[in-house]
């Protein structure tokens, strides 16, 4: 068994390792697991104050992890200081160090306050408040064709591809740019092609170029 014990912060006495095994840390008497009536696990410990202690396992292991953690987590005032974030834009809950799941390709979170609801927040609000950081947007434009037996055209960017696309597939231009973000080959009948050998700078005659493809695919029909 690893011995990577971490002390509970609630009750600094105990400590618990990777396997959920949680001792008394001056004894090293091993805690032994109840279950209560709906056949959940969990340990019962003494607080420095008198008060019992009953968490899960893996509740225990999270808060001890968070709490050995040197990572620079605080509190959102905006939320209620009910969820936390730290520099690099991982949000948790505050009384249960969960990391939440990311939403809208990791640019916001969905989270809950009181009415039971969920809404969306934007990760680069709430650095901003908490932090005083600014994400600075590192895409570049990406170079892309589109082509079917109608012909070959070319964009400077994806997301005029998208516009272009979107239409014709009868799907919205989020779902296109979807598709194209993971660099899917081909969309319906239309095959992509990702130009990252060219510079995004390139001015491209995309009218020209798609009326010269047009014109030879009937020559080689």
């Amino acid at each position: 068994m690893i011995e990577n014990f971490l002390t509970i912060p609630a009750a600094p006495n105990y400590e618990i390792n990777q396997w959920l095994v949680c001792r008394n840390k001056k004894t090293g008497y091993v805690l032994k697991r109840h279950k209560d009536k709906n056949g959940r696990a969990y340990y019962s410990m003494r607080t420095n104050d008198g008060k019992i202690y009953c968490r899960s396992p893996k509740f225990l292991r999270r808060v001890a992890r968070a709490a050995a953690n040197e990572d620079t987590f605080e509190p959102i005032p905006s939320l209620g200081y009910r969820y936390e974030i730290n520099t690099y834009g991982a949000v948790r809950n505050a009384r249960t160090k969960q990391i939440l799941k990311t939403k809208r390709n990791g640019k916001s979170i969905a989270l809950q306050i009181g009415t039971g609801k969920y809404f969306c927040r934007a990760i680069a609000d709430m650095l901003w408040e908490v932090h005083g950081q600014i994400i600075k947007r590192r895409f570049r434009p990406q170079p892309c064709s589109a082509e079917n037996h109608h012909g070959k055209y070319f964009f400077k960017t994806m997301k005029d591809c998208a516009r272009f696309l979107a239409p014709k597939l009868f799907f919205s231009v989020c779902t296109v740019s979807n598709y194209l973000i993971r660099r899917r080959p081909s969309i319906g009948e239309w095959k992509i092609t990702y130009l990252d050998e060219f510079p995004a700078e390139v001015n491209w005659n995309e009218r020209g170029l798609g009326t010269f493809a047009r014109r030879q695919s009937k020559l080689e029909v």
